[in-house]
């Protein structure tokens, strides 16, 4: 005959996958019983014996876990063993009626357990296969405030159409303080959801306004550049159809020497008469040179001038005109001979000697001039 460790060799599965039953079966025991060290014991077992899924597992008999049940039962300690040292799944619904732990404990009216649940992340909207939220399952006002609190909705309908106020009227009993809060309650969720779905609207005509403007805009931007391109396109074709500019002739330096000498009476009482020079240059062909003016300042009495200034369009002297502005009614006189220096040449007046006396407003004196 084989020994009992003999035979345990021969079927080691068999006997783990037994013991994984007893002990998932001891669980749901010492659960609803609420004794929380010696679940801690046997899910720790389990837990070392490789049954990974004995914290989370459905009894098959009412498709509960542990925590279900230490919810039904308000084991609030084994419920906060269960969710901080085993990390127990707080979504997990029931295997029939997709119930959560939520749903368990608020039926139940365990508001510690409900706390518990939510700030360690159950689903306050969450539904079972009836459609029914937690809130539908409340029958303590306390329990009610809570679940407000996290954010159940008063208005949310079962699939039977009714609403938590529905569900608690057909109660048994009192009631009336739990149906008061949650009208209340409704009233003021969907209170803030209109003012919400009415600021959501406001901010989305904002939106589309900015939107609309914003294409305005980009309309007024395009419509400029396709206006500033036309007139530049426009403005090149005219200018690669107009004949090109000529430059303008180049200027040309003119240096004058003369001397002065005035007529007695044509001084002033302070010795100087002003008078404004003007000169006129004769080219070559006897063409005129816009007259251009040399002396704007008083001519002195027995002075040298070197007047300097421009011209254009000049390569020979031919002759000059000497004429005055009217500044007084006397003369003044030019003392030959008179230089003209341009275009690198020399010029000087025929005559040597002698005076050419220059009335104001006339033709002023012409001067033959040749080249030194």
């Amino acid at each position: 005959m084989l020994k009992s460790s003999e035979v345990s060799s021969l079927f080691p599965q068999g006997h783990r996958g037994r013991r994984k039953e007893g002990n998932r079966g001891l669980t749901f025991r010492v659960a609803v019983r609420g004794d929380t060290a010696r679940l801690r014991e046997v899910l720790g077992e389990g837990l070392e014996n490789g049954d990974d899924d004995i914290v989370d597992q459905r009894n098959p008999v009412n498709g509960r876990t542990v925590l279900h049940e230490a919810c039904a039962h308000g084991h609030i300690d084994m419920a906060k063993m269960l969710l901080k040292e085993f990390n127990a799944d707080v979504g997990k619904t029931t295997f029939m009626g997709k119930t959560t732990a939520l749903h368990i404990a608020a039926a139940a009216g365990h508001r510690k357990i409900c706390f518990y649940l939510l700030v360690s992340g159950a689903d306050v909207h969450a539904k079972d296969k009836y459609g029914a939220t937690p809130l539908h399952n409340v029958k303590q006002l306390d329990v009610a405030k809570l679940l407000v609190q996290y954010g159940a909705l008063c208005s949310v309908r079962a699939n039977n159409g009714k609403s938590p106020v529905v569900v608690v009227l057909g109660l048994e009993g009192d009631h009336s303080k739990l149906v008061h809060f949650l009208e209340k309650a409704g009233e003021e969720q969907e209170r803030a959801e209109f003012e919400a779905e009415l600021e959501k609207l406001k901010e989305e005509k904002l939106h589309r306004k900015l939107l609309e403007e914003q294409r305005k805009k980009a309309i007024l931007e395009e419509n400029r550049l396709a206006i500033l391109n036309q007139a530049e396109k426009e403005y090149n074709n005219w200018k690669q159809a107009r004949p090109p500019t000529p430059p303008p002739p180049p200027e040309v330096a003119i240096k004058v020497t003369m001397h002065t000498s005035h007529h007695g009476r044509g001084t002033t009482r302070h010795g100087t008469a002003h008078h404004e020079l003007l000169l006129t240059v004769y080219n070559g062909n006897g063409e005129e040179q816009p007259a251009v003016l040399l002396c704007s300042k008083p001519l002195e009495k027995n002075q040298k001038y070197v007047l300097l200034s421009k011209v254009k369009e000049v390569e020979a002297v031919s002759k000059i005109v000497l004429s005055v502005k009217k500044k007084h009614n006397q003369p003044f006189r030019v003392d030959f001979p008179i230089e003209v220096g341009i275009s690198g040449r020399k010029y000087r007046s025929l005559e040597y000697e002698g005076a050419a006396a220059i009335y104001p407003d006339t033709a002023g004196v012409e001067i033959e001039m040749e080249e030194c």
